[in-house]
């Protein structure tokens, strides 16, 4: 998987993702400064919109927070960015077939 901001390797059921500085912009979140911000995100694959749109409103209900409600990418997924309660980024997606 590539695109112009993004590089990805895929083993399984895993799948290992580099993204450039501009992808901060696209995701509302803050861009790293010397070492403080976002370093990594984990990125959890859903089967279908609905399911992203479920597991947001159980993430938030378990106490994560909501940075960007779903919206479609420019590569065309479906995905929704949020911050675990220590903070961490989390983006749930599926691809929009």
């Amino acid at each position: 998987m590539r695109s112009d901001i993004f590089r990805a390797y895929k083993s399984g059921d895993v799948v290992l993702g580099f993204s450039a500085l501009s992808a901060y912009e696209l995701l509302d979140l803050e861009r790293r400064k010397s070492t403080d911000g976002d370093q990594t995100a984990l990125t959890f694959e859903l089967s279908s919109r609905s399911e992203v749109d479920s597991f947001v409103g159980s993430a938030e209900a378990n106490g994560a927070a909501l940075v960007k409600a779903p919206f479609v990418t420019y590569y065309n997924w479906y995905m929704a960015v949020l911050r675990d309660p220590d903070g961490n980024a989390i983006r749930l997606t599926c691809t929009t077939k």
